[in-house]
């Protein structure tokens, strides 16, 4: 992949010395996801954001990010993966947690 740059490292710490990207993958923000942000946006504009969230309260994280930035292109699904675990003689499909990805323009 020509057009393809993985940066494996605390965003915060690296992404101030790096050029404006296209789109931006976060996972795992650990609650950075309003300076990862922010830090980005300072870059221009039109760029856009790919962003996972397990938890609520990253949910709530991404509208408040979605609102201060008055972000477009919302799109958002929600996956679910289920594991099969034995049940005596029978299998059962039991759930896992769920991931909601979410894709914004800032």
């Amino acid at each position: 992949m020509h057009n393809v740059k993985i940066i494996k490292d605390d965003a915060v710490d690296v992404l101030r010395d790096l050029d404006r990207p296209d789109c931006v993958f976060i996972g795992g923000s650990g609650g950075e996801l309003d300076k990862i942000t922010e830090i980005i946006t300072q870059k221009g504009t039109g760029i856009r954001f790919v962003a996972n969230a397990v938890i609520l309260e990253t949910m709530d994280e991404i509208r408040r990010i979605m609102d201060k930035y008055n972000a477009s292109d919302v799109r958002m699904v929600q996956i679910a993966v289920s594991d099969i675990k034995a049940v005596g003689s029978h299998h059962m499909m039991q759930a896992q947690n769920p991931v909601t990805i979410v894709s914004f323009i800032v």
